[in-house]
């Protein structure tokens, strides 16, 4: 995808992690960001866990910082959907990497999410993910995404 709303690819930015003696701080911050603002809609909190001086965007439909994941939740809301976590499956981090797999809902449908995080300074600093939608239980071949 060459054109996204950051300028950042899905697979740009840091890959080794730092910090690896915060390992179980920072997935205990991602947890309680995917608890407290994702699932629990408290996003009044989310200066709590993400950096208000620096959020690198790797989705291509959400820009950098605060501002561009506001604008994104807003334009979602526009389009009458909302995106609340369901259930958060593992979370298993690395240092500054913190990856969660999560079940959203998008609307009316069911999502499978790979989230992975960076973190710095005890603040969220960097977010790429993955969504796909979760096929209807009757056509499932194995166990499912989870």
């Amino acid at each position: 995808m060459d054109d996204t709303v950051s300028g950042h690819t899905q697979v740009d930015g840091p890959t080794e992690p730092t910090d690896l003696d915060k390992t179980e701080a920072n997935k205990s911050l991602v947890r309680g960001f995917l608890e407290d603002v994702l699932k629990g809609g408290e996003y009044d909190k989310l200066t709590d866990y993400i950096s208000a001086e620096t959020y690198i965007q790797h989705n291509p439909q959400v820009g950098d910082g605060l501002e561009g994941l506001g604008v994104f939740v807003k334009s979602l809301s526009e389009q009458g959907l909302t995106m609340v976590y369901d259930e958060i499956h593992r979370i298993i981090g690395c240092g500054s990497f913190v990856a969660a797999l999560s079940k959203m809902r998008l609307g009316e449908k069911d999502m499978a999410v790979i989230d992975l995080f960076r973190v710095a300074d005890g603040r969220i600093v960097e977010h790429w993910d993955v969504i796909e939608e979760i096929q209807p239980k009757e056509t499932w071949v194995n166990s499912g995404k989870f």
